[in-house]
């Protein structure tokens, strides 16, 4: 019962659902990378190369780029479930004080653990299977002169051994929503790369 009393006093990430109205595919300005995946970026083609149709779970972190998709934060004793109707998959967000395992289980979703930093869910969340879906940059595209169509597509490569992610989710008013995700990747990137913040909307059934 103290739980349920303590979720009024948390932000009120639970009536409704998000809806997220940024770019699918990020921006990578600014981003310092590897020599290895330099040369990876390099010798990129998309479409080609791209894993994106290939029927499996995106996985994180690009399943919360989805923005036809809606999400709905449920809160429980010492967890958090994320629903994400993108493959109808759940994320769930331990808040028991646990430290990540030490013989991680890879899933599409990873281990997430969060923690309240004042009104601001901070979670850290590693152990993603290999072929999860991983952007790591965008290349322009060589058109025939005359056809229209985008002009830059999105990078798709591995993820390193050791990739962890971390959001900072932060309600700037009642219905929006801002997640800022810094990602940590040795293999990938120079330094880490802290991703625009992500925003969604606050949807409620009428």
């Amino acid at each position: 019962a103290s739980f349920w009393r303590s979720v009024g006093n948390l932000p009120d990430l639970w009536d409704g659902t998000w809806q997220g109205v940024s770019d699918m595919y990020e921006s990578f300005a600014g981003a310092q990378y590897t020599p290895a995946m330099q040369q990876y970026i390099a010798q990129y083609k998309p479409p080609d190369d791209s894993t994106f149709a290939n029927c499996k779970p995106p996985g994180m972190p690009f399943v919360m780029n989805i923005v036809a998709m809606p999400m709905k934060f449920f809160p429980a004793p010492n967890m958090i479930a994320l629903y994400l109707e993108d493959f109808g998959q759940t994320r769930f967000i331990h808040m028991d004080g646990r430290q990540h395992s030490v013989h991680l289980n890879p899933t599409y979703l990873g281990e997430s653990i969060g923690h309240w930093e004042g009104d601001t869910l901070v979670v850290d969340t590693t152990g993603l299977v290999d072929d999860s879906l991983y952007q790591v940059g965008m290349k322009a595209i060589t058109h025939p002169a005359g056809l229209l169509t985008q002009p830059s597509a999105p990078i798709f490569a591995p993820h390193g051994p050791h990739v962890r992610f971390v959001e900072r989710m932060r309600m700037t008013d009642f219905n929006t929503l801002t997640i800022q995700t810094t990602v940590y990747d040795e293999a990938v990137f120079a330094k880490p790369f802290s991703f625009n913040p992500r925003i969604y909307h606050r949807y409620t059934a009428v």
